[in-house]
């Protein structure tokens, strides 16, 4: 078997990797495709979370005050878009998955019936 010249060999290679490289690009736009539509999705959710208790939370003190903190929350968020870092994709994947235990949580405490909570999420949806 005849071995390739150096310059055949790195030309070689050099189509592989852009071969690759051109794959993982792709890859990318599908996995920024899918993470953001997730994100959106949750939300929505969270949207639609925060009008469901404020309709159906019969205690309006904890209601206002649970409201109040998650406005709290949300303002002390920072974040740089024109700079375009994971750093703050990050954050916001944090802040939603927090703000959701939140309401999850609290939901419990003022007493917000599960069932009415799905059936609406069902019907919005």
């Amino acid at each position: 078997m005849k071995e390739l010249s150096p310059a055949l060999l790195s030309s070689a290679l050099e189509e592989k990797i852009r071969a690759r490289i051109s794959e993982l690009s792709v890859h990318l736009d599908q996995l920024v495709a899918a993470y953001l539509s997730r994100l959106h999705r949750e939300i929505e959710n969270l949207s639609l979370e925060i009008s469901l208790i404020n309709k159906h939370a019969p205690d309006t003190r904890k209601k206002i005050k649970l409201l109040s903190q998650l406005l709290k929350t949300l303002e002390r968020i920072q974040i740089r878009p024109e700079k375009g870092r994971r750093k703050d994709l990050k954050k916001i994947d944090s802040l939603i998955g927090y703000l959701s235990e939140q309401l999850e949580k609290e939901s419990k405490e003022l007493k917000v019936s599960s069932f009415v909570l799905s059936l609406e999420r069902q019907i919005k949806q």
